[in-house]
């Protein structure tokens, strides 16, 4: 049986997987950067089968460990020199497209699409 933030994980992962499958577009939204420019706050959905946005971050937020600030809104992600955004799908990808026995699988890292809205 699992319990507490395992099962929380779990749930999120199998809402995640529900809603999102290989070649999906994950789209994002910059919702705050820091003076220093090394934390953004950021946003993930993608378009659900009705047409609508479908808010991700707090699924998001619990499969990947990160914090989810929801004064200014959007995932807390560290860091610089890089696209956060896709750094943000691109593990998502390979926590959600792992290989058969659990492994890291590089078609899986790279089986959600990102883009900026």
């Amino acid at each position: 049986m699992i319990k507490g933030k395992d099962r929380s994980k779990q749930e999120a992962m199998d809402m995640l997987h529900k809603v999102l499958q290989r070649g999906d577009t994950v789209y994002t939204v910059l919702r705050h950067v820091s003076k220093s420019g090394m934390q953004r706050r950021i946003d993930c959905y993608c378009i659900g089968e009705d047409r609508k946005p479908f808010f991700l971050s707090g699924y998001i937020s619990k499969v990947l460990g990160l914090r989810h600030d929801y004064k200014k809104g959007g995932l807390v992600v560290n860091g610089c020199g890089m696209d956060m955004g896709f750094h943000i799908v691109h593990s998502l990808s390979s926590a959600m497209f792992r290989g058969p026995n659990g492994e890291y699988s590089h078609e899986g890292t790279y089986a959600l699409k990102h883009e900026w809205i």
